[in-house]
């Protein structure tokens, strides 16, 4: 984007050779970090502004040698491609890549031909960048041959534009919401800012001025439009809008600091009031898009027990009572743009320095690896069982995680091999694929059991999706065990007698507090009778659901005692109590919710005996917790 603006500069009236050095500097760097779309960008804005202008001079300023040339090269590579490579797809693929080069060097010598600079500035500042991108491309072609140029090429480019490679989708609304947030408060100003843009754009469209508003437009436009018909949509893909839109913002807000006008005042405040209005109840209702502005794991649950709606709804206030304020001004000054500053860089640093720490234990697998050093001093083997091995992984434990997976899935038999030593092994499983510790663990446990004669403990399971398991319990969890094997139910326990197909009998469950605030937690112990052998590892789901059922129903789903007494060991007789902390979120509307719990694995659920016990769906309803 600042490559980008420095080509604008290079075109306008204060433009300098040094700006196309800068511009071409820049997209070197840009195709070092995401490779074709630095071409790609750049070039659709330049296209897009010729064609909307019909700008037939663009081939005088080019050059009749420069254009042949130009096409000869990319003719003559895209032949040369297509006798060498049998995939005949590939190679047209890779023709457009030499194309997008050749576009990229016209814009350097259509600069410098409006300019009348001479050519040389538009040849060295086009070596420049080739100097900075090739270096590191031509080493990885030579070690890596075809399979990188493959990859670069068409999965992290034209499959990605399809969306076959498994990665997020959505509808053409999935970067509006990423721009509203990343953008906001600002946002609010865009509709002004847009309609005081728009007479000034069609002039420049009719063939006034310096193009600058224009160019300004069509660098919001033209990038948005393309990833929005992406067929993956990452939250970051639509990254390059927001420096652009920033300064689309700032250029409407230094128009109406011109000079003064009531009625431009009022429409701006009358354009802007719903929008921040809107904005800052869709924020109230849930602050998550925030935090996918950074992840792209939107089903991973924000830890319950933060609580920052109370700030949200001050600065979102402050923010709206400015509009509001603006339909009284007359202009805006230095003053009331320092006083819209104000709300919008405290929600920054809101962001910056409390909501993204305090996230990041849930979408990091740091809290895995300071698990893991408490266990074992960081000496023992540790592999990680699922669909890949995750980036967090392979950063906190320093590459020394075994990646256990075969393709995009866990493979069973390297699990196996690497649990048969005799030494304690620690197991990370989840994160990522949709795949949970707890669906992995009740899948590979048995196969351990029955083929290597172990089993799989959990030792840490305070994350959303991934756990720590090892083939040995440690001291403290062997102890915590023994606390939860009783004699007898203890005193305050609200007795039942529920019959799960015969083998597990609920005797009764205890909540403490019986009233809880938003955003605190609360305890649910269960309290359970082997009556005959499981022979399963069945999971406990608790659904905590209000008035409405389901809407804003607090899950609680967890393996018995945090994964260290599995069902399958349960022996006949025993009194098991089975406790698990749960959080009440912040911005809970209902004042109570019940309760509802049973036993679960994949698809099924471990029947209910009494069918009068349950819901039809083998839901046992049991505690009622009022809410503060």
């Amino acid at each position: 984007s600042t490559g980008l603006g420095y080509y604008f500069v290079a075109r306008s009236e204060a433009g300098r050779p040094r700006h196309l050095y800068f511009f071409y500097a820049l997209l070197g760097l840009a195709f070092l970090c995401k490779w074709l779309l630095a071409f790609f960008i750049p070039a659709g804005i330049w296209i897009s502004e010729c064609v909307l202008r019909w700008d037939k001079g663009v081939f005088k300023r080019i050059g009749l040698g420069n254009l042949l040339g130009g096409l000869g090269a990319t003719m003559a590579v895209g032949g040369l491609f297509l006798l060498w490579l049998p995939d005949k797809a590939f190679a047209g693929m890779l023709t457009v890549v030499v194309l997008s080069l050749v576009l990229v060097w016209w814009m350097g010598q259509d600069a410098a031909g409006e300019r009348g600079w001479q050519r040389r500035h538009a040849w060295f500042s086009f070596a420049l960048g080739l100097a900075i991108i090739l270096p590191w491309h031509l080493f990885m072609i030579i070690k890596h041959g075809w399979p990188f140029v493959r990859e670069a090429v068409i999965y992290h480019h034209f499959e990605r534009a399809a969306g076959t490679i498994g990665k997020p989708e959505g509808t053409f609304d999935v970067f509006f919401k990423q721009i509203a947030f990343g953008t906001y408060p600002w946002i609010a100003l865009l509709p002004a800012a847009l309609w005081g843009l728009l007479g000034k754009t069609r002039e420049e469209l009719a063939g006034g001025g310096e193009r600058r508003e224009l160019r300004l437009v069509l660098a919001v436009l033209v990038p948005w439009t393309a990833f929005s018909l992406f067929q993956t949509k990452f939250h970051h893909y639509i990254a390059p809008v927001v420096p652009f839109l920033a300064v689309l913002i700032a250029v409407g807000l230094d128009r109406l600091g011109d000079q003064p006008n009531r009625g431009k005042m009022r429409l701006c405040a009358m354009l802007a009031v719903p929008v921040a209005a809107v904005m800052m109840l869709d924020i109230l209702h849930d602050y998550s898009p925030f935090v996918h502005l950074f992840d792209y794991y939107y089903g991973w649950p924000l830890p319950r027990e933060l609580n920052p709606y109370p700030l949200f709804t001050v600065l979102g206030g402050i923010w709206l009572g400015l509009m509001l304020w603006l339909f009284f001004r007359w202009k805006i000054g230095p003053g009331t743009v320092g006083l819209l500053w104000l709300p919008a860089a405290a929600l920054g640093v809101t962001l910056t320095a409390w909501i993204m720490p305090a996230v990041t234990p849930t979408f990091t697998q740091y809290p895995l690896y300071q698990a893991y050093l408490k266990e074992s001093g960081g000496r023992a083997p540790v592999a990680q069982y699922n669909g890949w091995l995750s980036r967090s992984v392979s950063f906190y434990f320093r590459n020394q995680a075994v990646d256990l997976s075969r393709g995009d899935q866990p493979n069973l038999e390297r699990a196996l091999e690497f649990l048969a030593r005799p030494a304690r092994s620690f197991l990370i499983l989840g994160a990522g694929y949709g795949r949970d510790c707890k669906s992995l663990l009740a899948s590979l446990r048995p196969e351990v059991r029955k083929r290597l004669g172990k089993s799989l403990y959990v030792v840490f399971d305070d994350h959303p999706f991934s756990c720590l398991a090892s083939t040995q319990r440690d001291p403290e969890g062997e102890k915590r065990l023994q606390e939860n094997l009783l004699q007898s139910l203890p005193a305050g326990v609200h007795r039942a007698s529920v019959d799960f197909d015969g083998k597990i009998e609920l005797l009764g469950w205890q909540v403490e507090p019986q009233e809880v605030e938003q955003g605190q937690e609360f305890v649910v112990s269960y309290y359970f009778r082997c009556r005959a052998p499981v022979g399963d590892d069945w999971l406990v789901f608790i659904h905590g659901d209000g008035p409405q059922g389901g809407a804003h129903r607090i899950f609680g789903d967890h393996a018995p005692l945090g994964g260290l007494y599995p069902t399958s060991e349960w022996q006949p007789g025993q009194l098991i109590r089975d406790s698990y902390r749960m959080v009440v979120p912040a911005n809970y509307p209902y004042r109570n919710f019940t309760l509802w719990m049973g036993f679960w694995k994949g698809p099924r659920r471990l029947p209910v005996s009494q069918k009068f016990m349950h819901d039809g769906a083998n839901r046992v309803r049991t505690a009622v917790v009022r809410v503060k």
